[in-house]
């Protein structure tokens, strides 16, 4: 009995055994199988990577190839601009203006056209050549060969800007003038502030000086510091030649040199600068007999700006009595609704010399004048605008004055600018 007890678990362990042999076998192979889909799959993510590798640098060469030539394409547009503004408006002037200038009539606000550009070259500092040439055609004006408003050169200049500033020479806006330009949005129209050199800023602020050559700094956290020159031959001071200064009564100063310095400050909403101008004619033409109305003397003039989302104001203090243009005060305000400004201002001239002749007793005789304007500008399309204004000059009756005293006008006009670009 005892013997029998022990084959039967001798017998059950042998069983047991010979039947797990064929199961360890099966395992095994299922392993091998596994591996080797594994080999063929991971041979199949490498050909994958490698073939995304190339099409990724095919891409990458597409897209190198096309910022080249948008950058090409950009530097050849910046390098040569052709750009322009037609400004056109129907005026109505009041009685007080006289024969020949009351009633209605089309104006040319400054129409123009010209070329700039801006090219890069190899002197370091981000060093490039900028240049500009411009020309005012009168769009509305008659085509008789006499009739010189037909076409007159504007602004015209070439000079180097880089990381250290600009520099540059020729017929220029000097920045006595550039920052009235930044805040007077009525520029060429009747209601701007330098309209005659008596609504609020005087003729410094307008045309070109000749003969210049002009520095302004580099941006230094939002200051920039400016100085000019304008010279002209020794004795260059004939009927013809010697202009300093292209608009009246400026260009009674002939030959010698005027210059000047300012200091200006833009960032963020603000906008502050502090201009300083001095003449040194040779000669200043067209005199009085009775009244020297202009002298080589200097003028100052503050100028400053805030602008908030939707509403801005600004104004300046120009005090030019000793060269003979008065002192001036010009103030506007600007509220935006969408594509709506509206704009208010004020502007006065007072002691101005060069617009008192006919007497020798100054002091009885101040021919101030102050100016009043409203109106808006409604943008029709992404560079046009249709622009409403009336403006209103009152000016002090001088003895000898050909015109009265209320001077009125309503624009109605638009304004277009287009460029090349």
């Amino acid at each position: 009995m005892r013997s029998r007890s022990i084959l039967v678990p001798l017998v059950l362990s042998l069983m047991a055994g010979g039947l797990s042999m064929p199961v360890l076998a099966d395992d095994a192979a299922l392993l091998r199988q596994l591996q080797e889909q594994m080999q063929q799959m991971q041979a199949q993510i490498e050909a994958l990577n490698n073939k995304l590798a190339e099409q990724s640098e095919s891409q990458k060469k597409v897209a190198d190839t096309v910022t080249k030539n948008e950058k090409e394409d950009k530097a050849r547009r910046a390098a040569a601009e052709v750009y322009g503004i037609l400004s056109l408006s129907a005026d109505f002037n009041s009685d007080d203006f006289g024969d020949g200038d009351k009633g209605w009539g089309l104006k040319d606000n400054v129409s123009r056209f010209g070329f700039r550009g801006d090219i890069p070259t190899t002197l370091g500092g981000n060093t490039s050549v900028f240049y500009n040439a411009e020309m005012q055609y009168g769009a509305a004006n008659e085509t008789t060969v006499s009739n010189a408003n037909q076409f007159q050169m504007m602004q015209g200049f070439v000079g180097l800007k880089g990381d250290w500033g600009s520099a540059r020479l020729g017929r220029l806006t000097v920045p006595y003038k550039a920052v009235y330009a930044a805040i007077d949005p009525w520029v060429d129209r009747v209601a701007q502030a330098r309209q005659g050199g008596r609504q609020g800023a005087s003729a410094l602020n307008a045309n070109y000086f000749n003969n210049t050559v002009e520095y302004i700094s580099p941006d230094l956290s939002g200051f920039k510091l400016s100085g000019w020159l304008s010279r002209q031959f020794d004795n260059e001071d004939t009927a013809t030649t010697g202009f300093l200064h292209n608009a009246a009564p400026i260009n009674q100063f002939k030959g010698g040199s005027s210059y000047g310095l300012g200091a200006r400050y833009e960032k963020g909403s603000w906008l502050a600068s502090l201009d300083w101008i001095e003449f040194d004619a040779d000669a200043i033409a067209a005199q009085a007999a009775t009244i020297k109305n202009l002298s080589n003397e200097s003028g100052i003039k503050l100028t400053g700006r805030y602008k908030a989302k939707d509403w801005s104001v600004a104004a300046h203090y120009e005090d030019t009595e000793d060269i003979g243009l008065g002192k001036n005060y010009y103030l506007n305000g600007i509220y935006n609704l969408d594509k709506l400004r509206l704009v208010a201002t004020l502007g006065r001239n007072e002691n101005a010399r060069t617009y008192m002749t006919g007497t020798t007793n100054l002091n009885a005789l101040y021919n101030n004048a102050d100016t009043w304007s409203f109106g808006g500008l409604y943008q029709i399309a992404k560079s046009t605008d249709l622009f409403v204004v009336y403006n209103s000059r009152t000016q002090d009756r001088n003895i000898s004055a050909t015109v009265g005293d209320d001077l009125d006008t309503l624009s109605i006009g638009l304004i277009t600018n287009f460029s090349s670009k």
